[in-house]
């Protein structure tokens, strides 16, 4: 599922606008409507505001956005291309990316 359809789903099921929205994250509506038609993909930091904001798991939002599903789905890479030891690098520092961002939405939500 793309980033944009995510976002278009929570927007719906919480009933905000795209205006407000953008006004909750601090950024411009044009740059949030970006978002949602996967025009371009938000900053980092942005990510732990959309997650916080629509209350979604940060690393559904951040994994739901790309082909990189869990260690047995990483099926963007082609294996007469990739050795599987690079495959499973690639998944370990996935894992590894996605713990340090929750760590670091749970600080921002204690502060």
């Amino acid at each position: 599922m793309s980033l944009g359809y995510q976002l278009i789903k929570a927007r719906e099921k919480t009933g905000y606008t795209q205006k407000q929205v953008s006004r909750l994250l601090n950024i411009s509506q044009s740059t949030y409507c970006d978002w949602e038609s996967d025009t371009i993909k938000p900053k980092a930091e942005n990510y732990l505001k959309i997650a916080d904001l629509f209350n979604l798991d940060l690393k559904d939002l951040i994994l739901g956005s790309s082909k990189i599903k869990c260690r047995e789905n990483i099926d963007f890479l082609k294996p007469d291309k990739y050795s599987p030891e690079v495959i499973v690098r690639l998944a370990d520092s996935v894992d590894k990316l996605v713990i340090v961002i929750e760590k670091l939405l749970q600080k921002e939500r204690s502060d």
